[in-house]
């Protein structure tokens, strides 16, 4: 039963993911790099 909670949060997370970049696109593609540029900085610190 436990596998199948996960699996249905999962699930639904992914829809919520799916709808917010459908209505926030633009908002989505500006907010990715700043991300990926935030995670790439502290590997690259080392």
């Amino acid at each position: 039963h436990f596998l199948s909670w996960i699996q249905y949060i999962g699930f639904v997370i992914l829809l919520v993911q799916v709808s917010i970049t459908e209505t926030h696109l633009h908002y989505v593609q500006d907010l990715i790099p700043a991300v990926n540029a935030s995670m790439m900085t502290p590997l690259s610190g080392r």
